[in-house]
């Protein structure tokens, strides 16, 4: 026995509510990101000019409120090491909003007020503490080291409101809980990144340095799939998945896993390598010293060193662990190379009708290039320390290409619409409950 339908009474609702693509949300999620990258390359300029322990002292700098520290000392060395910190500070600051905008602690009417007083009594206060140490400098009646130290307390204030005020802002709750969780992952791993920084600098360990530097083009990825997954077409995508072409989308992930993979490792090894002042370790290219090979004994090190002191002028003994670290650094780009080739081929000829994945795929080619040509650069320039720089901030965007591409991938040619995305509801008929 068939049913019929009141189509008058019938309500099919196969698209998500609007909270999903809750603009503002995707644009705090895209601003963290854009954050990031300016973060990453301030932090290749801080190691390629030597100046990581230009500000010695952290949280504070030089005794200052970080957020307070005079710009007219902003010299040298310290401009590269506080503007990076104030830029942390951003996407820290950025991150928090994340988390409130997908988490919603203001969409009941109470906790919303409450918010709001602790907003208005904060931004009072702040501006009181600020007039009273007006007072004091214009009176003098407290010396120079207690005011820096009470200027803590209205910074600490001002942001108490910073902070409650993006609450009281934030109503609209993120439907999705593992993209809220998500949003929180994010917001550890700043926070972690943050930490390793501190500890780079109260520690003086190299170690710290090389895991702090990794870390953050690992967040930088982070952040631009957070992004992607509160995008409109990541949802709509579902609507085109081509299970008919899953063997070759199965294919093209892995091939985008092993990149992802490859990238992380040739990022640690580069990392490394810079921190160890292995970049110049072999001064010509493609050959290693004339050879296929860097030396592997004491003996070809030696003439190896000679080579570099006489050939390139260049100072300093270099160690078989730095000859092979730069090697390392080399083969994992070829390797990289190779990987995003062979995505292109499988994106190219079997998965070209995904728009997204063909961009995804041509930027990432594009990147690579770009990444591979400063690289060689590097090196026949001397290490300039602009390229260099630019070398780090472009490996990032590599990374942040190949996450995204292989999460595209993933999205178009899967087999299986996960439950979790699914937000079509029942419809509802004058005869009862219908499935949709």
């Amino acid at each position: 026995m068939t049913q019929s339908l009141d189509h008058n009474s019938v309500r099919l609702e196969t698209e998500p509510s609007w909270s999903v693509f809750y603009r503002p949300r995707f644009w705090c999620a895209l601003s963290v990101t854009i954050s990031v990258f300016p973060l990453i390359w301030m932090g290749g300029l801080v190691t390629s000019h030597g100046v990581g322990m230009s500000v010695p002292d952290w949280p504070n700098s030089y005794g200052y409120n970080m957020f307070l520290f005079p710009p007219s000392q902003w010299v040298g060395g310290i401009f590269y090491e506080h503007t990076h910190r104030l830029l942390g500070t951003l996407s820290g600051f950025l991150s928090v909003a994340l988390v409130a905008m997908t988490w919603a602690p203001a969409r009941k009417l109470k906790k919303r007020m409450v918010f709001g007083w602790i907003t208005l009594i904060s931004l009072l206060l702040t501006g009181v503490l600020v007039g009273i140490k007006i007072y004091l400098i214009q009176t003098q009646s407290a010396t120079y080291e207690f005011i820096k130290s009470f200027s803590h307390l209205y910074v600490t204030t001002g942001s108490v409101a910073l902070f409650a005020g993006c609450f009281w802002l934030a109503r609209q709750r993120e439907e999705r809980r593992w993209v809220r969780w998500l949003t929180v992952v994010q917001l550890l791993a700043i926070i972690i990144q943050g930490t390793l920084g501190g500890l780079r600098v109260t520690e003086v360990n190299t170690t710290l340095a090389i895991i702090h530097g990794c870390f953050a083009q690992l967040f930088f990825a982070l952040t631009g799939f957070t992004t992607l997954v509160m995008t409109r077409w990541w949802h709509e995508s579902f609507e085109d998945r081509r299970s008919d072409r899953g063997v070759f989308g199965r294919r093209a992930v892995l091939t985008g896993a092993i990149l992802v993979l490859l990238i992380i490792l040739q990022l640690v090894v580069g990392a490394t390598m810079r921190h160890h002042e292995a970049g110049l370790a072999i001064p010509d290219l493609p050959l290693a010293f004339g050879k296929w090979l860097p030396p592997m004994d004491e003996e070809s090190l030696r003439q190896a060193n000679a080579i570099r002191a006489w050939d390139y002028h260049l100072s300093g003994q270099m160690s078989l662990v730095q000859m092979w670290l730069h090697f390392g650094h080399r083969i994992g780009a070829v390797l990289v190379t190779t990987a995003v080739t062979i995505l292109a081929f499988q994106v190219f000829l079997k998965l070209h009708e995904c728009r997204t994945a063909v961009y995804l795929t041509v930027s990432l080619c594009i990147l690579v290039t770009i990444q591979f040509t400063l690289g060689v650069l590097a090196v026949y320039t001397g290490l300039v320390k602009d390229i260099t720089a630019l070398h780090v901030a472009f490996g990032a965007l590599t990374m942040l290409t190949g996450v995204l591409t292989t999460a595209a991938i993933a999205r178009v040619y899967g087999i299986r619409k996960p439950v979790a995305d699914l937000h079509s509801t029942p419809v509802r008929s004058s005869q009862g409950l219908v499935t949709a």
